[in-house]
């Protein structure tokens, strides 16, 4: 499964997603890109300490 998600999303960021997706197994592994445009570096750190597999920039 590939998700992508954006930071900056209506009702539910991408950050927050990350932060609450809990899979039940046997949920097979999910694959995630997160796309923004934000550069701001609470949101580059709080990328880090959660699960995905690339980041890429919008302009």
């Amino acid at each position: 499964m590939l998700v992508l998600l954006d930071i900056s999303m209506p009702v539910m960021g991408g950050i927050d997603f990350l932060a609450a997706y809990q899979p039940e197994p046997p949920t097979p592994p999910m694959q995630v890109v997160v796309l923004t445009s934000s550069v701001h570096p609470r949101d580059l750190a709080r990328l880090q300490e959660l699960p995905h597999i690339g980041l890429l920039q919008k302009p």
